[in-house]
């Protein structure tokens, strides 16, 4: 029996768990790999290419005192127009010389400076610097972190965004402040937090060397057991980063070896699993092994719930006095609150404009674009250079992923004469998922059309589609992943599947229409290579996403004479969603990867198609882009027409 699309992603993650950290016998094994998990991590992240480090611009609100302690009420520009917020504990009276820090980071409070106010001043009264930092969504923040759980920005995911991105790019302008301070020590920085500022930390001192220890209290996850023990539904995203590479959590977290690494956890907390955390930290301390020094990976695993105990807190106090302070027989104390939400806010309800925080994801993610050739014989070269890159970057689990796709044949009717039009049926299964294939074999025909269906199609529908030009030709008619039924388009009432699918997607790098993508390279290996079409041209036809998996799949594959679309999205942004790719191109610019073969778009209402009209013209073959016609039947002739061998 056929597997689920979900149960297809929880297994995805299971392997990549399951080989994660495997295989290091020395440490120079790991460090032979550390260069590349980390380029992976930061590309993850949505960090790969960092934004210019402009002026902070801090503005002092205020000052405010109380027993054993100072703060003062900070803003600072994360990048110019975008204003972070942030209050800086100081003990009072300043001890001599330089200070530890901490940098913390903020859970789920409506207000981060107030909510967790009563650890700055904790940690400030135990002789550190610490800063506590509001959230892009936070306090008189207009910025936003949860995209996609709230099913406002699917974008995100084509531009390569995760919500943690923007968080953790607030928290590095964060730490320049800090580490700025004369009062503090750069070399001694820990990030800490709870629940979301427990990722938060996590991700940061990733994404920072300069942080020196890390203490995250219930908030790093795993992509296996958030989708085996549908954890996603409760957790945001700013927990998560988008996996392009496959990496378990537990690779990306041994980036921070030989550093101090603890982990909290409460055992009645139910956005974890037992198995998850404890499993996560035995595969991390593989690597502090191989430093010597595996014991400055730890998990402390309390009795409780979601969030702080005052144990949990007496530990990540602990773990800062002896790492950063070299005092861990410090008296331990608990937070107290101390001020009211009119006394620390920093905007009062009326942040400075212009303020550019709602527009971080646009402002921080790379927009790709692919160059037009001035020559025809320039063309070559750049589109080989942006192919190669969207395998490497966008693609790289098409081509790696071992997984063998089998294909069953399930019979053939017909005629045994060899003029005689004969019908296969392929039952075709990736990884314990089941696809369909439909072959109508055509044996005096030249060409061979292959037709892919949408997520609200069935090889029965789509052969209906192409009755009227596919009867005289060589037929095939696929079902890949995400359509028919295995569409995640088909939700029952009251349950978007759809959105859950493409927040499971970006934990293990694989959307539904990269699926699509994977499944054609699989088999169109297969058809190309059957004695039958030996010698033959192949087309493609594909409507909706399918007309982008063909698209995609052609540009890759230069074995495709020509591809015919219905109605393919106009862009990344609202539709046809692949994890990054518009850090490399656009649709328009896909659409021009298969120039000077002739391509069709038929209902495609992107405005005038003008670089892709220029980029025909300037190839000499304007004819070849045909972008008026309004029947798929017709289009199909054009192409053909255009790549019929001359005479």
């Amino acid at each position: 029996m056929s597997k689920t699309l979900w149960q297809h992603y929880i297994d995805v993650s299971k392997r990549f768990l399951d080989n994660s950290l495997t295989g290091l016998e020395r440490l120079e094994d790991w460090q032979a790999k550390r260069a590349e998990v980390r380029r992976h991590f930061m590309r993850s992240v949505g960090l790969d290419v960092l934004p210019s480090k402009t002026d902070l611009q801090v503005v002092n609100h205020g000052t405010l005192k109380g027993p054993g302690f100072r703060t003062e009420k900070l803003s600072f520009q994360i990048m110019p127009d975008c204003h972070g917020t942030c209050m800086v504990y100081y003990p009072d009276p300043l001890p001599a010389g330089k200070l530890p820090g901490v940098l913390y980071l903020c859970g789920h409070n409506p207000i981060g400076v107030h909510g967790y106010s009563k650890h700055g001043v904790l940690w400030s009264r135990r002789g550190y610097v610490c800063l506590v930092l509001d959230t892009i969504q936070q306090h008189d923040n207009p910025g936003m972190h949860s995209g996609l759980g709230l099913k406002r920005r699917y974008d995100w995911i084509s531009m390569g965004y995760p919500g943690s991105c923007g968080e953790v790019w607030n928290s590095i302008r964060a730490l320049d402040l800090l580490a700025g301070l004369p009062e503090v020590d750069p070399e001694r920085i820990g990030a800490t937090g709870t629940s979301g500022g427990g990722s938060l930390s996590f991700l940061t001192g990733l994404a920072d060397e300069r942080i020196a220890a890390v203490a995250s209290n219930c908030g790093v996850t795993t992509p296996y057991y958030t989708l085996a023990n549908r954890h996603i539904l409760s957790h945001c995203d700013c927990m998560y980063v988008q996996n392009v590479f496959q990496h378990d959590t537990s690779e990306f977290a041994a980036l921070l070896a030989p550093k101090p690494l603890l982990f909290c956890y409460g055992d009645e907390d139910g956005l974890f699993s037992h198995a998850e955390y404890r499993g996560m930290v035995e595969k991390i301390k593989t690597v502090y092994r191989l430093y010597g020094c595996e014991g400055k990976c730890e998990l402390f695993e309390y009795h409780g719930p979601h969030g702080y105990i005052p144990e949990s807190i007496d530990r990540c106090s602990r773990w800062f006095d002896e790492h950063l302070l070299g005092d861990p027989q410090r008296p331990l104390q608990q937070p107290e609150e101390i001020f009211n939400e009119p006394d620390i806010t920093i905007f009062n309800g009326k942040p400075p404009a212009p303020n550019r925080t709602a527009l971080l994801p646009e402002l921080i993610s790379p927009v790709g674009t692919v160059e037009l050739p001035r020559r025809p014989e320039d063309w070559p070269a750049l589109r080989s250079a942006t192919v190669e890159r969207l395998r490497r970057e966008v693609f790289p689990c098409i081509d790696s992923d071992p997984t063998v796709m089998q294909i069953e044949s399930l019979g053939d009717w017909g005629g045994k004469e060899p003029d005689a039009v004969r019908s296969f049926s392929y039952r075709p299964s990736f990884d314990g998922m089941h696809l369909w294939m439909q072959e109508r074999r055509v044996y005096a025909s030249r060409e061979v059309l292959i037709g892919v269906a949408d997520p609200r199609q069935n090889y029965r529908t789509l052969s209906h589609n192409m009755a009227d030009f596919g009867k005289d030709r060589h037929l095939f008619i696929i079902e890949p992943r995400g359509s028919s039924v295995t569409s995640t388009r088909e939700g029952s009432q009251g349950c978007d599947r759809d959105n859950f699918f493409l927040q499971a997607s970006t934990l293990v790098g694989m959307t539904p229409l990269m699926l699509m993508i994977q499944d054609l390279h699989h088999l169109l290996a297969y058809i190309t290579g059957l004695p039958e079409t030996a010698g033959k041209r192949f087309y493609l036809y594909g409507r909706g996403e399918a007309a982008a998996a063909c698209l995609y799949h052609a540009a890759m594959n230069e074995n495709i004479a020509g591809v015919v679309t219905e109605q393919l999205p106009p862009s990344h942004r609202n539709d046809a969603y692949i994890t990054g790719i518009l850090r490399v191109l656009d649709i328009e610019q896909a659409c021009g990867l298969l120039a000077p073969r002739p391509l069709a778009l038929v209902d495609h209402y992107a405005y005038k198609h003008i670089w892709l009209n220029r980029l025909y013209t300037r190839l000499g073959c304007p004819e070849r882009l045909i972008n008026k016609c309004q029947s798929v039947a017709v289009a199909m002739e054009d192409v053909i027409r255009l790549t019929a061998p001359a005479g």
